[in-house]
C-alpha cells in the first residue's frame, strides 16, 4: 500500500511556511474493493445513493397517492405546478414574476420543473426532485468528509447520510428541509475546495449560500453559520478575506432580489412565526431548554419512529469511537507536537455546526426538519473525527451503520411492517393525520387508500363548488377559515392547480379583534391588477384541531352572517362537520 499527500490551503491549521499551501488529509491507495474506494469515492457514493434514491422514488410513486399531502406539502407542490403553468415562451417575464414573487422558498419547486415538464402534471412527479436532492446531498457530505479525512471516510459519510431515518422521511416528503440541507452542504464543500477562498469554488460557496437562503425562509438563519465557516478558513490571510467578500457579494446578488421583492411577507413570517409571539405556539422554554431540545432532535435524526430501533446503540458506538479518536490525536500531539491534517477545515465545519445550533436555539419554533442543515454538516464532521479511532471500534461502527442503514431502508420503504406487531411510523403524515381521521394511523394502512380518496374528493368538491360561482377563466378569490390538516387553503390551492385554475386564498386571523376581522368580510376584493372582484367565503365547521389563526372560526361565522353573508353551498366532511360556502347578499 502506498500513501500520497495532497496539498491544499483549506486544511491544516498551521500557517504555511515558504508557500501558500497547507497539508490536506492523507490519501491512501489500496487494491481490490478498498482501492476502488480510494480512487473513486464519489462514484461509489453516487451509485449507492442513486440506488437508495431510486427506491424512494418508486415508493413515492406507488404509495404517496395513497397518503394525503400535509398543508405545507400541498402549498409547495401547488407552487411547482403554478411555476409550470406560468411558462410562456411568448411572455417569459410571467414566469420570472411568478417564481420571484413566491413568498415561500422557490428553489425546490423550481427544481421540480424538469420532472413536471417531462412527465404528467401529478403531485408525485413534482416530488421526484427529493430523491435527486438525496443523491446530491450525499455527494456533498462525501466531499466534505474527503477534505477532512480522506476517501474512505468520504464514502462512509455519504452513505450514512443517505440512509439516516430523518433523511429517508425528508426524501419521501415534499418539505423544504432537504433542499436547505443540500445547499448548506454544497456551500461548505465548495468552501473546503476553494484553496482558502482563492479559486473559482469561492463563487460556488457564495451561490450555494444564496440558494440555501432561498430554499426555506427560516434557512436564512444558517447563513451567518456558513459565513463563520468562511472566516475560519480565511484565518489571517488577506487574500482569503477578499475571496470571502466576493462570495458574500455573489450570495447577496443572487438572493437579494427575491428577498427585496418579498420583503414584507418574509419579514412578517420571520418576526411572527420565527421570532414573534406565534413562535411560542410551536414550542416554549428558556434558551437552555431550547438548546437541549435541539441537541435531542439532532440525536433523534437516527430515529425512524418512537418504536424500538437501533438508534441508541449506534449513537453510543459513535460516541465511544470519537472519544478514542480524541485520545489518539492527543497522544500524537504529545509525541511529536503535530496536529492532524485537515484541522482547519474541521474547525470551520465545527464552527458552522455550533453557530447553526445557536440559530436553532434562538427561536422557540420547533419546525419539522429545521435541524437538517446542521445534521448534514455534523455527519461528515463526526465520521472524520471517528476516522482516527481505534481500528476495532471503527470496524464495529462500520458494521453498525451498515446494519442500521439496511434496517432504516426496510422500514422507510414499508418492507418491514405493517405486518409486525409494532408497525413503523415511516411516513411523516400518519400520526398527524390520524388525529383527524383514524384511518390514517400506521396500524390501519389497509384503510389508507379509502381515507385519502375521501379527503381528496372533499377538497375537489369544495374547490369546484367555489369555481362554479366565478366566470370561467377568472381567478377564484376566497377567504378560508377553519383550516385543519386535511382541508385547508393550501389543499384547495393544490386542487386549483390540478384543475388549472388561478386560486387566490386569504386566511383571516380570527383571534384578533372583531374590527380587524371585518376587513376580510368585505363583499369584494381586488385581483393582482387592482380590479375589484367578488369575494367568496369558505367556513370549515368541525370539531377537529384548528390551525392557530382559525381558533375562533365559529365567532367569525356568526360575524359573517351578521354582515350579510349567505350560505350558497355545503360540503360534508368525511369524519363529521361541514364546509359552508357563502356569498355576500350584495352579490346574489
Amino acid at each position: 500500500m502506498t500513501t500520497t499527500r495532497n496539498n491544499s490551503p483549506t486544511d491544516g491549521l498551521e500557517e504555511p511556511v515558504g508557500e501558500d499551501q497547507e497539508p490536506a488529509a492523507p490519501v491512501t491507495t489500496g487494491r481490490g474493493p478498498l482501492g476502488l474506494l480510494d480512487r473513486h469515492p464519489y462514484l461509489v457514493v453516487a451509485v449507492v445513493a442513486a440506488m437508495v434514491g431510486t427506491a424512494h422514488a418508486v415508493w413515492i410513486w406507488t404509495h404517496r397517492h395513497l397518503g394525503a399531502f400535509d398543508p405545507d406539502e400541498a402549498g409547495y407542490i401547488a407552487n411547482a405546478l403554478r411555476f409550470q403553468r406560468s411558462i410562456d415562451l411568448g411572455n417569459p417575464m410571467a414566469f420570472v414574476r411568478t417564481v420571484g414573487g413566491t413568498g415561500t422558498g422557490p428553489v425546490v419547486p423550481f427544481l421540480s420543473l424538469p420532472f413536471l415538464l417531462l412527465g404528467p402534471r401529478d403531485p408525485r412527479m413534482a416530488m421526484m426532485v427529493q430523491p435527486v436532492l438525496l443523491v446530491v446531498s450525499a455527494l456533498a457530505v462525501a466531499g466534505i468528509a474527503r477534505r477532512l479525512a480522506g476517501p474512505r471516510t468520504a464514502v462512509a459519510a455519504g452513505l450514512v447520510w443517505a440512509t439516516l431515518p430523518t433523511v429517508a422521511l425528508a426524501t419521501q416528503s415534499y418539505w423544504l428541509g432537504l433542499g436547505a440541507a443540500t445547499f448548506a452542504a454544497l456551500a461548505v464543500w465548495a468552501l473546503l475546495e476553494s484553496d482558502r477562498l482563492t479559486n473559482r469554488w469561492t463563487y460556488a460557496y457564495g451561490a450555494c449560500i444564496a440558494l440555501m437562503a432561498m430554499s426555506r425562509t427560516m434557512a436564512v438563519a444558517f447563513a451567518p453559520a456558513l459565513g463563520l465557516a468562511g472566516v475560519v478558513v480565511a484565518g489571517r490571510d488577506k487574500k482569503a478575506w477578499w475571496g470571502l467578500v466576493k462570495a458574500g457579494l455573489v450570495a447577496v446578488a443572487m438572493a437579494g432580489p427575491w428577498w427585496l421583492v418579498n420583503w414584507d411577507s418574509l419579514t412578517e413570517y420571520l418576526f411572527s412565526y420565527g421570532y414573534g409571539k406565534r413562535a411560542a405556539l410551536f414550542g416554549q422554554g428558556t434558551v437552555v431548554d431550547r438548546i437541549w431540545f435541539r441537541l435531542t432532535r439532532i440525536g433523534e435524526s437516527t430515529n425512524l419512529s418512537t418504536a424500538s430501533d437501533w438508534s441508541n446503540p449506534v449513537q453510543a458506538v459513535v460516541a465511544v469511537t470519537v472519544a478514542s479518536s480524541a485520545w489518539s490525536v492527543g497522544r500524537d500531539y504529545r509525541k511529536d507536537r503535530t496536529l492532524p491534517a485537515g484541522l482547519r477545515g474541521g474547525l470551520a465545519v465545527g464552527a458552522a455546526v455550533v453557530a447553526g445550533i445557536a440559530a436553532l436555539a434562538s427561536t422557540t419554533n420547533n419546525g419539522v426538519w429545521f435541524e437538517l442543515p446542521v445534521v448534514v454538516l455534523l455527519v461528515p464532521l463526526t465520521l472524520a473525527a471517528a476516522s482516527r479511532g481505534w481500528w476495532g471500534l471503527r470496524v464495529v461502527l462500520g458494521a453498525a451503520f451498515l446494519a442500521f442503514g439496511v434496517w432504516t431502508l426496510g422500514r422507510s420503504l414499508w418492507v418491514i411492517g405493517p405486518g409486525t406487531s409494532q408497525p413503523p411510523r415511516s411516513a411523516h403524515y400518519e400520526d398527524g393525520f390520524a388525529q383527524y381521521d383514524t384511518r390514517f394511523s400506521s396500524d390501519r394502512r389497509d384503510q389508507l387508500a379509502a381515507a385519502t380518496a375521501d379527503w381528496r374528493a372533499t377538497n375537489r368538491r369544495v374547490f369546484r363548488t367555489l369555481a362554479e360561482l366565478v366566470p370561467t377563466g377568472d381567478p377564484v378569490p376566497a377567504t378560508v377559515s377553519g383550516n385543519m390538516v386535511l382541508l385547508n387553503a393550501n389543499s384547495l390551492a393544490l386542487q386549483a392547480e390540478l384543475d388549472v385554475v388561478d386560486f387566490r386564498p386569504e386566511i383571516p386571523d380570527t383571534v384578533r379583534s372583531t374590527r380587524e376581522r371585518a376587513r376580510f368580510l368585505a363583499p369584494t376584493t381586488t385581483d393582482s391588477g387592482g380590479t375589484e372582484i367578488e369575494r367568496l367565503l369558505v367556513l370549515e365547521l368541525h370539531d377537529k384541531i384548528l390551525f392557530t389563526p382559525d381558533e375562533k372560526v365559529r365567532d367569525f361565522a356568526r360575524q359573517a352572517r351578521a354582515a350579510g353573508w349567505k350560505v350558497v353551498g355545503t360540503v360534508p366532511l368525511p369524519t363529521g362537520g361541514v364546509v359552508e360556502i357563502l356569498r355576500h347578499r350584495d352579490n346574489l
